[in-house]
């Protein structure tokens, strides 16, 4: 890659980075581990304030990071994700929890190291990226996400 290219690409984040850090609801989103001005703005972007949401589950289940279930009679079966929702959105998210759990360092800094060595004993990694990246989706724009 040209060094002109790469010297304007980052000068675009840059760009990019301060005018998310001028919408309130962006720069409060980038207090979450993992998110970014490229994630913040884009959620911004496909939810707006996020009030239709009334609590985070329900915005992992419109992203598509929760499993389908099948029940029968008493019998719960949990399968592969759901998929449904903003598929841009659910790819970011997923991103931003491989890079929080490749950043081993910050995991006390979050509150997230008892959790996520507890579910790193019983889960698969990739099962563990989705779940973090259901875990890291915030629930509100205007509230504490």
């Amino acid at each position: 890659m040209p060094l002109h290219t790469s010297r304007s690409r980052r000068s675009q984040y840059w760009v990019f980075e301060a005018l998310a850090r001028q919408d309130q609801a962006c720069s409060r989103l980038m207090t979450v581990p993992g998110i970014g001005p490229i994630i913040s703005s884009a959620m911004v972007a496909a939810i707006g304030t996020g009030d239709v949401f009334s609590k985070g589950r329900d915005f992992g289940a419109w992203l598509g990071l929760v499993p389908k279930q099948i029940s029968t009679g008493d019998r719960t079966i949990l399968g592969k994700i759901s998929r449904r929702g903003n598929r841009y959105l659910r790819v970011l998210f997923v991103q931003a929890a491989w890079v929080v759990l490749v950043r081993i360092k910050n995991w006390e800094r979050y509150g997230l190291r008892s959790w996520i060595e507890a579910a790193k004993r019983r889960l698969h990694h990739n099962v563990l990226a989705i779940a973090l990246a259901n875990k890291l989706a915030p629930h509100r724009l205007g509230g504490a996400g």
